[in-house]
């Protein structure tokens, strides 16, 4: 009986400290004390990243997986309009910006614009994992990179980079494609 009473004690001890709500808990969604409204506008500090991954470890993946999908949470604070340029090192390649292979869950996805953007706390995106130079075996960089806009021109936003590293363990079948 005691046994189970600490089992009980200890579990929700744990599920306490992992609650995304609660103030300053170690783990779970951030969260800011300061922040106001959905772009935090009227924040004076920086309590907070600017853009963050929900699980920022590395991506593995398999032969079959054509598409990386990455979301996760962010917060503007200095501009109201933002895009996020994604940008891929293929092993052994250069790092590019890229301007097509993928698509953006949020964001703008009209046919003449395709723009990735944080909105209202949350950001997503949807990658060809096979082309982008993507679907070879290797070790591949991804970096995520969120930029506020003023006056038409990106502009840099403190910590609003991922940087990721995307793992292939086989060659994607380009029979399927």
């Amino acid at each position: 009986m005691k046994i189970n009473f600490f089992l009980i004690l200890i579990l929700s001890s744990i599920l306490i400290s992992c609650s995304s709500s609660q103030s300053g808990s170690p783990f779970g969604d951030f969260k800011s004390t300061q922040c106001q409204g959905d772009n935090c506008t009227n924040q004076t500090v920086n309590p907070e990243p600017s853009i963050e991954r929900d699980d920022n470890s590395d991506v593995v993946l398999g032969k079959f997986d054509n598409t990386l999908e990455l979301s996760g949470k962010c917060r503007l604070k200095k501009f109201a309009d933002n895009e996020i340029q994604i940008q891929v090192a293929p092993e052994g390649g250069n790092l590019r910006t890229l301007t097509d292979g993928y698509v953006p869950i949020i964001g703008v996805t009209s046919t003449g614009s395709r723009s990735a953007k944080c909105e209202k706390g949350r950001w997503a995106i949807a990658v060809s994992a096979c082309n982008n130079n993507l679907g070879f075996a290797g070790v591949h960089r991804v970096d995520l990179i969120i930029k506020g806009k003023e006056n038409n021109r990106l502009v840099e936003i403190d910590d609003g980079r991922i940087t990721m590293n995307l793992i292939r363990s086989l060659d994607c079948d380009f029979s399927v494609q």
